[in-house]
């Protein structure tokens, strides 16, 4: 049985973000699974911990992540 059956959001608070989330709960990625239920599962992230997996980062169909307004402009600066 996978993690998604009838999930629809999973929140992660002080976790997560240094996992490839895809990898962790065995996830299929959008792009490679268009037509599955999984693509109504919706990950949200609160975490403080850096670096965030870059994975995690480029999903943003799947995977929210939750910033500080504070702390944006300090992110963007660096990220590649």
């Amino acid at each position: 049985q996978h993690i998604h059956s009838g999930i629809k959001s999973i929140v992660f608070i002080n976790c997560g973000s240094t996992l490839d989330l895809y990898d962790f709960l065995s996830l299929d990625s959008i792009e490679n699974n268009n037509h599955n239920d999984e693509n109504n599962l919706t990950l949200f992230l609160l975490d403080s911990l850096r670096p965030i997996e870059h994975r995690n980062v480029y999903d943003a169909k799947q995977i929210r992540i939750l910033i500080l307004p504070t702390k944006i402009d300090a992110e963007k600066k660096r990220v590649p």
